[in-house]
């Protein structure tokens, strides 16, 4: 991969805890104002994802280009509707705002995850964190500062690991 390749996935990689760090302090303020963030958010992780993929596979691979591409889009898709299911449980009474705040956050680390799984580690690693943000969330008080942390910590590890990969191959 290219310097300016690198660069792009290091810069995906980090919008995309600082949005998820984002939510969790709208989350934190108002639980029912934030399901219409979470819901862009999959929206966002879905695109985000798939450019990511699109713009590293190898251009003479144009019909395994196009099969990864919809299979990306239909793994988003099956995060999203998966999350609008959610919404409909909240809007019946079923769940409470926080339950459903919880639940689509676990829904978005689990279609990063597996995405990140076919794509790259980075979202791999996005995904753990969003797990542990949710995990963070459902046991600890204050949690918003050990999530800072955390983020900020996701973010040099990666940093490092590619500049250690790069200069030892």
């Amino acid at each position: 991969m290219n310097k300016t390749g690198l660069l792009s996935n290091h810069v995906l990689f980090t919008t995309l805890l600082i949005l998820a760090v984002i939510g969790v302090a709208v989350w934190d303020i108002s639980p029912t104002a934030s399901h219409l963030y979470w819901i862009s958010m999959v929206v966002l992780f879905g695109i985000v994802s798939i450019f990511a993929n699109y713009s590293h596979t190898a251009t003479y691979y144009q019909a395994a280009r196009k099969k990864a591409i919809v299979v990306q889009i239909l793994h988003w898709m099956g995060g999203l509707v998966t999350v609008m299911i959610v919404y409909t449980f909240y809007h019946a009474g079923r769940i409470t705002p926080e339950e459903t705040g919880l639940i689509v956050l676990l829904i978005l680390a689990l279609t990063t995850f597996l995405d990140g799984i076919r794509i790259s580690w980075r979202f791999s690693l996005a995904g753990v964190f969003l797990g542990l943000i949710a995990v963070c969330a459902a046991y600890v008080e204050e949690y918003i500062w050990q999530i800072l942390i955390l983020a900020i910590s996701i973010i040099a590890f990666s940093y490092y690991w590619e500049f250690k990969r790069k200069h030892n191959p």
